[in-house]
């Protein structure tokens, strides 16, 4: 589910989301000198196998003019969120969702270390939870147990 926050939050949420609106160059890519560069950036911001990192700035890499390269995203993506739901709000969607759901964990990924995440697991009405190997990238580093836990899913519910 998403991220939330107690509805105190709110008002200092909204003055950042402002000031990042108005800030318009405060986001800017910087420059780089090699997609090695770019690899070392990306290992430094998470956990991940190097090839893993490699595949990822292949597409997030624009190569310039004059042979450098900067990030390619939209920097309105890193502005603050203007709002974030309360918990109470997060478990009420959850609570709606009538499909099956299949909610694969890594061991050591963000979710794991989330207090909302058993708790909202519990809310979903027809739920699978699978603890897989790995950080975020586990679906990278190691496709395999990702892959067979969607497929198990899948053959339960569309064989």
């Amino acid at each position: 589910g998403p991220l939330s926050e107690p509805a105190a939050s709110l008002p200092e949420r909204v003055k950042r989301s402002y000031q990042d609106r108005v800030a318009a160059n405060l986001y800017k890519p910087r420059k780089l000198t090699s997609t090695d560069q770019g690899v070392d950036a990306r290992l430094l911001a998470t956990k991940m196998e190097r090839n893993s990192a490699e595949l990822l700035i292949e597409r997030q890499l624009l190569k310039s003019e004059d042979g450098s390269f900067s990030w390619r995203y939209d920097s309105r993506h890193r502005h603050a969120s203007a709002a974030y739901m309360v918990e109470e709000q997060v478990l009420e969607v959850l609570a709606a969702i009538t499909c099956p759901v299949l909610l694969v964990v890594s061991k050591d990924g963000y979710m794991t270390s989330r207090s909302q995440t058993d708790q909202r697991f519990n809310t979903l009405k027809t739920a699978e939870r699978v603890d897989v190997p790995g950080h975020h990238h586990m679906h990278m580093d190691d496709p395999k147990p990702t892959a067979l836990a969607i497929n198990n899913f899948l053959a339960k519910y569309f064989s």
